[in-house]
C-alpha cells in the first residue's frame, strides 16, 4: 500500500471543489487556533508587529502542510524515478488520489497567501502563484490529461519537503537558539543547516535534474502532443522553479560559508 491510497475514500466521496473547500477551512481554523495559542502562551508574540506575527505563524503551520503533501508525493515520484521506462510514455500514476492531494495543498496555499499580505515577500508570492496555477490545472483538468502532469505535480509537491528545515532555521533565530554565547552556531542550528542542504538536494535538485534529463532525452515526443498553451504554462513553471531552486541553493551554501567563517573568526579572536 502507498500513502496516496489512503486518500482514495476521500476522493471517491467528495468533489474537487469540496476537497479544496474542506482543506481551506481546515487550514484557516488551524491558523486561527495557532494564532490564539501563541498569543496566549508568548508575551513576545503578543508584542510583535502583525508582519512578524504572520511570519512566525506561517512558519509554524508550513511544516505540517509540507509533510502531509510532501511524503506521499515523494513516495510516488521516487517510485517513478527508480522504475525507468525510457522508451515508453510517462508511467501511469494514481491520478485521482494525487488530485485529492493537490486539492488539499490548494487549500493551504490559499490560506497562506493571506498571511503574505502583512509581509509582502515577492519570492513567496511568485512561488504561490506558480504552485496554485499548476495545482488548479491538474486538479480541475483544465488541459487534456496526460501522465506528464501527474509526474510534474508529484515533483512540485515533493519540493515542499524542504520547508520544515527552512522554517526551523527562522524559528531558531527568532528564539535566539541559533548561536551560543561564544558566537558559535548551536548544535541544533548546525544540524538543521545540514539537513536543509541534504533535503534541498534530494527533494529539489535531484528530481528537477532527473525530470529535465528524462524529458530532453526520451520524452520530447510526448511533450509535443500537448496543447501549445499547456506546454508554455508548464515549462514556464518548471523553468522558473528550477532557476529559483538553484539560486536559493547557492544562497544556502553562501550562508553556510559565512556562518562557518564568522564562527572561526570569533573563536580565533577569543583565543
Amino acid at each position: 500500500a502507498t500513502l496516496l491510497e489512503f486518500l482514495e475514500p476521500l476522493g471517491q466521496t467528495t468533489t474537487r471543489w469540496e476537497q479544496v473547500g474542506l482543506s481551506t477551512a481546515a487550514y484557516a481554523i488551524l491558523f486561527i487556533v495557532s494564532h490564539g495559542l501563541l498569543r496566549f502562551g508568548s508575551q513576545q508574540y503578543r508584542s510583535d508587529s502583525r508582519r512578524r506575527q504572520s511570519a512566525i505563524l506561517a512558519r509554524v503551520i508550513g511544516p505540517l502542510h509540507a509533510l502531509l503533501v510532501g511524503f506521499p508525493a515523494a513516495e510516488l515520484l521516487f517510485r517513478v524515478i527508480l522504475t525507468p521506462s525510457w522508451d515508453t510514455p510517462w508511467p501511469q500514476t494514481p491520478r485521482h488520489s494525487l488530485q485529492t492531494l493537490a486539492a488539499s495543498s490548494m487549500g493551504y496555499m490559499l490560506v497562506d497567501s493571506l498571511t503574505l499580505l502583512p509581509r509582502w515577500d515577492w519570492a513567496m508570492v511568485v512561488h504561490h502563484i506558480l504552485t496554485l496555477s499548476a495545482e488548479y490545472c491538474f486538479v480541475f483538468e483544465f488541459y487534456p490529461q496526460h501522465n506528464f502532469e501527474s509526474v510534474l505535480t508529484a515533483l512540485l509537491l515533493t519540493t515542499e519537503l524542504t520547508t520544515p528545515f527552512l522554517h526551523a532555521g527562522y524559528l531558531l533565530k527568532q528564539a535566539g537558539w541559533h548561536m551560543t554565547s561564544t558566537g558559535m552556531p548551536t548544535v541544533a542550528n548546525r544540524l538543521n543547516a545540514r539537513l536543509l542542504l541534504f533535503a534541498w538536494i534530494m527533494a529539489r535538485l535531484v528530481p528537477f535534474a532527473w525530470f529535465f534529463g528524462v524529458l530532453a532525452a526520451f520524452k520530447m515526443a510526448e511533450l509535443w502532443i500537448m496543447h501549445p498553451v499547456e506546454i508554455v504554462h508548464m515549462m514556464t513553471i518548471l523553468i522558473a522553479l528550477a532557476a529559483m531552486n538553484v539560486i536559493w541553493f547557492m544562497k544556502l551554501l553562501n550562508m553556510a560559508d559565512r556562518k562557518q567563517g564568522t564562527s572561526i573568526d570569533r573563536l580565533k579572536k577569543k583565543n
